[in-house]
């Protein structure tokens, strides 16, 4: 799964390589995102490799892959959040209210997805 997410984020590159004329800081961090979901499964994979091979996980691995799924939930929230308010297709600067919207709303989120 995590070759796919891989080539999905290689195919992200070259499209915005190419459209490099057309691009919106949106586009960058939805390739931030696809790349994190790519991290996020490798060190998923790799901490059920020691699972199986070990019985136990590996502590490291396991804590690389929190921080990456912790990570991939803010970049995921933050760009829907900012697709929702419209930035970068409609406007391209988040006003005032927005930001303290945002600055209220992420750091909640990243609370709630501590406890995993």
């Amino acid at each position: 799964m995590g070759i796919i997410y891989f080539g999905m984020a290689w195919v992200w590159v070259k499209v915005m390589i190419h459209y490099s004329d057309s691009l919106f800081k949106i586009h960058y961090l939805m390739g931030a995102l696809v790349f994190a979901k790519f991290l996020a499964c490798i060190l998923h994979a790799v901490d059920y490799y020691f699972i199986g091979s070990h019985g136990t996980p590996d502590e490291a691995w396991a804590v690389l892959w929190y921080i990456i799924h912790l990570v991939r939930g803010i970049l995921l929230f933050i760009s829907l959040a900012l697709i929702g308010m419209g930035f970068a297709f409609i406007k391209h600067v988040v006003s005032y209210n927005e930001k303290l919207i945002l600055m209220t709303v992420v750091p909640l989120q990243i609370l709630q997805m501590l406890p995993i």
